[in-house]
């Protein structure tokens, strides 16, 4: 994993705290194998196609603060909410497993690291 993972050193571990790097990709790829790694909350997904932000995904996080807040009746704050479509967006990650599993599969073949999960929930 020495070689993979030496351009998110590089690049990435100047967003970081000494010592950590970004592992969106990886994360993502680990999620699709075990979708018990993280914790989602379906949100308002949209990709902007034609404002400042084009090409980037926007996800309206009020519906989250909301209920997390206790209080799903507070007022809006005056943003915008989105209109996206509902999707499961990872809100948080087990990061000691998430560090287990990456550490055990280096050690493994490659071919032998994941069974891929068929099954697509729309």
């Amino acid at each position: 994993m020495d070689g993979p993972l030496a351009v998110y050193r590089r690049f990435g571990a100047s967003l970081c705290p000494p010592g950590q790097m970004p592992c969106h990709d990886l994360l993502a790829a680990m999620a699709c194998v075990d979708p018990t790694l993280v914790t989602t909350e379906v949100l308002p997904v949209a990709v902007d196609t034609s404002g400042g932000a084009w090409g980037q995904t926007v996800v309206d996080t009020c519906p989250l603060a909301r209920s997390r807040s206790g209080r799903p009746e507070l007022p809006a704050d005056g943003n915008a909410e989105a209109d996206g479509n509902p999707v499961a967006v990872a809100v948080d990650v087990d990061v000691p497993r998430l560090r287990r599993l990456v550490r055990d599969s280096s050690a493994t073949p490659s071919c032998n690291i994941v069974k891929v999960r068929t099954n697509v929930v729309a």
